[in-house]
């Protein structure tokens, strides 16, 4: 069950993957066209009366490896806490940032969920509708 709350934007941490050419079964391509399916139906009919961009969601799960906020890695900048876009899966840093790459990167993008990438929480973000979604444990 999800639960929403509106709230100001909260912090997290996280880093990017890119998807194989290939749709091969068993690819990792195919593997991310079927994530994407789960993910708009796991999320879509839980919070759609809340946030109405679940469809938008590519990139639910946190990659196994995060090396930061990739803006912030290239110019030499620290970051406080990190975001995911959930539509192209770039990592970001929050809004206590220097920085704040990922609100940067969701209003240059329009893409308008992130995500936390901190131990222990699976919130979600829409910056559209200025609401908080979480997986209830």
């Amino acid at each position: 069950m999800w639960t929403r709350s509106r709230a100001t934007e909260p912090s997290c941490r996280f880093s990017a993957t890119t998807s194989g050419s290939s749709t091969e079964p068993g690819s990792r391509a195919a593997e991310t066209a079927a994530l994407r399916q789960v993910g708009r139906l796991l999320y879509a009919d839980r919070v759609s009366a809340a946030c109405t961009h679940t469809g938008q969601i590519e990139f639910g799960e946190l990659p196994a490896q995060i090396a930061g906020c990739e803006d912030c890695l290239e110019i030499g900048a620290r970051w406080v806490h990190l975001r995911m876009c959930t539509t192209c899966g770039k990592i970001g840093c929050c809004d206590s940032s220097p920085n704040k790459h990922a609100t940067k990167h969701a209003r240059e993008t329009d893409h308008p969920i992130v995500r936390s990438a901190e131990p222990g929480e699976d919130w979600f973000w829409c910056y559209v509708d200025e609401v908080m979604f979480e997986r209830a444990a």
